[in-house]
C-alpha cells in the first residue's frame, strides 16, 4: 500500500488543502500546532471512519464549519480513492454517506460498509470489523505521538491484552470465556436433568403397579360384560313376553275406555233430556206471561212524523233568533236617533267650526231624526208580532213532538214483545224436538253400554297377565341398569388406568431420555472443562511463544541500534513487558531519560511492526509506515541513529512527522 494524495476540506486548520505523498521517505515538518498530526488523523479517518476515543468527529471538523470532508488516494493492485464526509448536527458531529472509487467506478456506501470494504482491501482479519479500534493499523502503520510511550507504562495485563488484540490472539481468550459460559450452562443443564431424573426409579415402580392394576381391572371388566350380556338377554325375553299380551291388553284398555266413555255419554244425554225439558217449560211459562197488548201504528210511520215535527221545531227556533237579532238592531238605531234629537235641541255652537247653529237647522235635523224614530217604531211592532206568532207555534210543535215520542216508545215495546213471543214459540218447538232426540240417544247408549260391560269383565285376566309381564320386565331392566353401571364404572376405571399408565410410561421414557442426555451433557461438560479449555490455553501459549521469540529478538535488536550504551540492555518478559537492565541490574522504565524512553518505545513499535508483517501474511500495509515524532527527547547522537533505522526498514514509503531540522537530511 502506498499513499498518493490527501485532500482536506474544513478539517481542523485546513480550509481546502491537497497534499501529495511521493514514494520513499517523506517528512512532514513544522512547528508544534502547524497541522502535522491533523494529516495523520485525516488519513486514519479516511480509511476507518470515526473511532470512539481515537478519531472524534468534533475534533476533526473545523470550528464553525457545518460540513467537511477527507479524500484519500492510495495504491494497492489498483488506484483507490476514498471520500468520507462530516456533518455537524445539533449536539454531535457525525459521518455522512461516503464513496469508494476504483478505476473511475464510484460506489456510494454507508460508513460501516466502507469500513468492511477497506478491511478487506488491506487484508485485515474480518474479526476487526466489529472492534472499535483499528489495532493493526495503529501498531503497524501509524501510532500517534501521545500513544508511543503508553504501552511502556501500562499494566502487564493491559499490555498483554493489547498484544493479543494486535495478533488476533485474543480470540483464544474469548473462546475460553465462551467455553466457560458453555461449561456453566452445561452444569446447569446437568443439574436440571439430575432433578428431572431423580424420581425415575419410583416412577418405574408406580408404572409396574399400575400395569398390574390395569390387568386386574381388565379381568373385572370382562366379567362385568358377561353379566351385563346375561341381563340384556333377560330384558329381551321379558320384552317378548310383554309384547305377547300387549295387544290383548290394548283391546282391554280400549274396551274399558269405551265403557267409561259410554257411561259418561249416558249421563250427559240424560242431563241433556232434563235440560231440554226445563227449557221447554220455561219458554211456555214466559210466553203465557207476556199475554196480549194493544195494536199501534207502524214504527216507521211514527218516525217520519217525529222527524217532520223536529224539523219544524228547529225552523221556529231559528226564526225566533233572527227576530230577536233584528229587534236588537232596531232598538240600537232608535236609541241613537233619540239621543241625536236631544243633543241638537240643546246645541248652540257647532263643535267642528264653532259657528252659531240656527233654530231652522236644529229643527231640520230634529225632523229628520223623528221621522227615523217613527219608522223604527213601526218596524219594531211588525217584528214583535212575528216573533210572538213563532213562539206560539214553537209551543204547539213541542207538545206534538212529545206525544209522538211517547207513541214511538209504545210502538217499539209492542214490536219487541211480538218478536219475543215469536222466538219463544220457536224455542218451545226446538226444545220438544231436543227432548225427543236426547231420549232416543239415551236408549242407544244403554244398549252399547250393556255390550261393553260384558267385554270389560272378560278382560280382567288379560290385565293381570300384562301387569305380571310388565313387573318382570321392569325387574330385568333394573338388573340390566345395575350391571351396566358396574360395567361402565369398571370400564372408566380401566380407561383412567390406561391413560395414567400411558402418562407414567411417557414420563419414564422422557426421564430415561433425560438421563441419557444428562450422561451426554456430563461428558461434554467434562470435555469442555478438562480438555477443550486447557487446549485453548496451550494453543494461546504456543502462538504467543512464537510471537514472543521473534518479538523479543527484534526488540533487543532495535533497542541496541538506538542506544549504544553497553551498560544498558533490554528484553521482554513473558507478558511482553520491556525489562531494562543496567550493568546487570534491572531498571524501571520510568527511571530512563526522556530520549531513552522514546528509543525504548520506538524499538517496541518497530519490533511489533515487523512481527505483525511477518506473521499476518495477508495484510497489504507492509510497505508503508508513519512515524509521529519518533525522536522526542533524542540527543544529537541518537538522531544520527535514525538514518540507520530508516535505511534498515526497507519500506517503499515512510512518512515522518518531526520538528527536528536534522531529520530533513535523512528523507527524500
Amino acid at each position: 500500500m502506498l499513499f498518493q494524495s490527501l485532500t482536506l476540506k474544513n478539517i481542523r486548520s485546513y480550509l481546502d488543502e491537497r497534499i501529495e505523498f511521493p514514494e520513499g521517505k517523506v517528512l512532514l515538518a513544522g512547528d508544534i500546532g502547524s497541522g502535522k498530526s491533523t494529516i495523520l488523523l485525516a488519513i486514519e479517518f479516511a480509511l476507518f471512519g470515526l473511532i470512539k476515543g481515537d478519531v472524534d468527529g468534533s475534533a476533526l471538523l473545523r470550528n464553525g464549519a457545518r460540513e467537511g470532508s477527507v479524500e484519500l488516494v492510495f495504491l494497492l493492485d489498483k488506484q483507490y480513492r476514498i471520500h468520507r464526509g462530516l456533518k455537524r448536527g445539533k449536539d454531535t458531529v457525525s459521518q455522512t454517506e461516503g464513496w469508494i472509487e476504483v478505476d473511475g467506478s464510484r460506489t456510494v456506501a454507508m460508513p460501516t460498509e466502507m469500513r468492511a470494504t477497506i478491511l478487506a482491501l488491506l487484508g485485515y482479519p474480518k474479526s476487526f470489523l466489529t472492534k472499535n479500534k483499528s489495532f493493526l493499523f495503529r501498531y503497524t502503520v501509524f501510532t500517534p505521538q501521545e500513544e508511543m510511550k503508553r504501552i511502556l507504562f501500562e499494566e502487564k495485563e493491559a499490555r498483554l491484552d493489547t498484544v493479543r488484540r494486535v495478533f488476533d490472539v485474543d480470540k483464544y481468550q474469548r473462546i475460553k470465556e465462551n467455553a466457560l459460559i458453555v461449561g456453566r450452562d452445561l452444569r446447569e443443564q446437568k443439574r436440571h436433568l439430575d432433578g428431572v431424573t431423580q424420581d425415575l426409579e419410583s416412577k418405574k415402580q408406580i408404572l409396574a403397579l399400575k400395569e398390574e392394576e390395569y390387568v386386574a381391572v381388565g379381568q373385572k371388566v370382562v366379567e362385568a360384560k358377561t353379566i351385563l350380556d346375561l341381563h340384556r338377554a333377560d330384558v329381551a325375553v321379558s320384552k317378548e313376553a310383554k309384547s305377547a299380551v300387549e295387544s290383548a291388553m290394548k283391546e282391554a284398555v280400549k274396551a274399558k275406555a269405551e265403557f267409561a266413555a259410554a257411561k259418561q255419554m249416558l249421563a250427559s244425554q240424560e242431563m241433556a233430556v232434563q235440560r231440554a225439558t226445563r227449557e221447554e217449560e220455561h219458554a211456555k211459562q214466559t210466553l203465557a206471561a207476556i199475554g196480549e197488548f194493544p195494536e199501534t201504528r207502524p214504527v216507521a210511520e211514527i218516525k217520519i212524523e217525529k222527524d217532520a215535527l223536529t224539523s219544524e221545531l228547529n225552523k221556529a227556533e231559528l226564526a225566533i233568533r233572527e227576530s230577536l237579532k233584528v229587534l236588537g238592531q232596531i232598538t240600537s238605531a232608535k236609541s241613537a236617533s233619540e239621543q241625536m234629537v236631544k243633543a241638537v235641541s240643546t246645541l248652540n255652537d257647532c263643535p267642528t267650526c264653532h259657528q252659531l247653529v240656527s233654530a231652522d237647522h236644529k229643527h231640520a235635523i230634529s225632523a229628520t231624526e223623528n221621522k227615523k224614530i217613527s219608522e223604527w217604531a213601526q218596524s219594531e211592532s211588525l217584528h214583535v208580532a212575528a216573533k210572538n206568532q213563532w213562539e206560539l207555534r214553537l209551543i204547539e210543535v213541542k207538545q206534538k213532538l212529545e206525544a209522538t215520542r211517547a207513541e214511538e216508545q209504545q210502538a217499539l215495546l209492542a214490536q219487541a214483545k211480538l218478536q219475543t213471543k215469536k222466538h219463544l214459540a220457536e224455542q218451545v218447538i226446538r226444545s220438544a224436538t231436543a227432548v225427543q232426540q236426547a231420549k232416543e240417544q239415551v236408549e242407544k247408549v244403554k244398549e252399547s253400554l250393556a255390550g261393553l260391560e260384558l267385554t270389560v269383565k272378560q278382560s280382567a285376566d288379560v290385565e293381570q297377565q300384562f301387569i305380571a309381564a310388565q313387573r318382570k320386565l321392569e325387574e330385568a331392566l333394573q338388573k340390566e341398569r345395575s350391571a351396566d353401571v358396574q360395567y361402565n364404572r369398571l370400564a372408566q376405571e380401566q380407561t383412567m388406568l390406561q391413560s395414567f399408565t400411558k402418562t407414567i410410561k411417557a414420563e419414564v421414557a422422557e426421564k430415561v431420555r433425560s438421563r441419557e442426555k444428562r450422561d451426554s451433557v456430563a461428558k461434554v461438560q467434562t470435555w469442555v472443562s478438562e480438555q477443550f479449555v486447557p487446549l485453548m490455553e496451550v494453543m494461546e501459549r504456543h502462538v504467543l511463544s512464537r510471537v514472543y521469540e521473534e518479538f523479543n529478538s527484534l526488540f533487543q535488536h532495535w533497542f541496541a541500534v538506538l542506544i549504544e550504551d553497553e551498560l544498558l540492555s533490554a528484553r521482554l518478559d513473558d507478558s511482553f513487558s520491556p525489562v531494562i537492565s543496567q550493568n546487570g541490574y534491572e531498571l524501571d522504565v520510568a527511571n530512563l531519560s526522556g530520549g531513552e524512553k522514546t528509543a525504548c518505545a520506538l524499538a517496541y513499535r518497530l519490533a511489533l511492526n515487523k512481527v505483525v508483517n511477518d506473521l499476518v501474511n495477508t495484510i497489504a500495509t507492509k510497505d508503508v509506515i508513519i512515524l509521529d515524532e519518533p525522536t522526542d527527547g533524542f540527543s544529537s547522537e541518537q538522531l544520527d541513529k535514525i538514518r540507520d533505522v530508516l535505511d534498515e526498514l526497507h519500506m517503499r514509503q515512510i512518512v515522518l512527522v518531526s520538528h527536528e531540522s536534522k531529520i530533513e537530511s535523512m528523507v527524500d
